[in-house]
């Protein structure tokens, strides 16, 4: 059956099962759709911003993935998550690396909010009596933006000029 096959379907050799029962060989699939992976990444993140979080990705790997998927920082972690997957990153060690880190920030959060919790529904309660807190980190949190933009001008500025 298996020659009849590959007569009237010219695949590589070795994906059919030969009748001594050894199974196909799907190494030419895995490496086309590797391939296919990396050309649809390009074409979506360009090749200047894939080829940084890819190099960035090979030479961080597990700790890169692990930092993105547990703090909630600016990080790309759907770019992470893509480099991972063109790079033939193991899918179990994946899954294990997402689910403890998410586990762990997740966890720290509904401790946070478990013991912060009543505070603060207090202060939205009435915040009248919270005037001078809510006043400073309004002001921390205004200061952090602008130093945010005006560091984004200087960097954008030493780049051009």
């Amino acid at each position: 059956m298996a020659a009849g096959l590959r007569q009237l379907f010219p695949f590589p050799n070795g994906l059919f099962a030969d009748e001594v029962g050894e199974p196909p060989d799907f190494e030419w699939f895995h490496d086309d759709f590797v391939r296919l992976q990396q050309g649809y990444l390009h074409s979506k993140f360009g090749h200047r911003k894939l080829d940084a979080i890819l190099n960035f990705f090979h030479k961080w790997g597990t700790s890169a993935l692990a930092v993105s998927t547990a703090v909630p920082i600016p990080m790309p972690t759907s770019m992470l998550f893509a480099a991972a997957g063109a790079s033939d990153y193991g899918v179990g060690r994946f899954l294990t690396v997402v689910i403890i880190c998410r586990s762990v920030r997740y966890t720290f959060i509904a401790i946070v909010a478990d013991h912060y919790g009543r505070h603060f529904v207090r202060v939205l309660r009435h915040p009248s009596q919270y005037w001078g807190w809510l006043l400073l980190f309004a002001a921390v949190i205004f200061s952090l933006i602008m130093a945010g933009i005006l560091l984004n001008r200087r960097l954008t500025a030493a780049n051009i000029g």
